[in-house]
């Protein structure tokens, strides 16, 4: 024979699984006495001791010794940058270097001289040959200004700077 139960077994028979995990949950999320007496106990007892702090923390019980504190206080997941700062720029000298003429663009072909005249040089630039006197100037750039000691003394125009040539010969 079947036996029928009251409504109030059935109602008591589904709330015992629920008062069982609340009480469970009651009991792991409350701390121990034990574990906040002792963190308290830990924090005042260096200042009334009147120890240095480090001193008193290697003495109490409970804590790791000091080469594990700092690795368990540093921050195993900070930040670093990659960024390389970029030379500093090159000094640059304080005064400014004197003007330079460029090099002679000329070489000597050779020079004529008649009985009494003066001397004719011929002086080769690239594909051109100028006939050059003393005193003449050369695409508004040189003058030829002597002809002395087996040199021919030229003067770039631009800057005031004197060149020479050599010439194989007094003229």
């Amino acid at each position: 024979m079947m036996r029928i139960e009251g409504p109030r077994r059935v109602r008591a028979r589904k709330w015992i699984p629920v008062v069982i995990v609340v009480a469970a949950t009651a009991y792991l999320a409350w701390p121990a006495a034990d574990e906040t007496e002792l963190d308290v106990v830990e924090a005042i007892a260096p200042v009334r001791d009147g120890a240095p702090l480090e001193q008193a923390q290697d003495t109490q019980p409970g804590y790791a010794p000091r080469a594990n504190r700092e690795i368990l206080s540093s921050n195993l997941f900070e930040s670093h940058s990659w960024y390389v700062a970029p030379p500093p720029p090159p000094v640059l000298p304080s005064a400014p270097a004197a003007p330079v003429a460029p090099p002679l663009p000329f070489t000597l072909l050779g020079s004529y001289a008649r009985a009494g005249d003066s001397a004719v040089f011929f002086l080769v630039k690239g594909d051109r040959i100028f006939d050059a006197r003393v005193g003449d100037v050369l695409e508004k750039l040189y003058s030829v200004d002597s002809a002395e000691d087996g040199q021919l003394r030229l003067t770039y125009l631009p800057l005031g700077i004197k060149q020479s040539l050599a010439v194989k010969g007094d003229q």
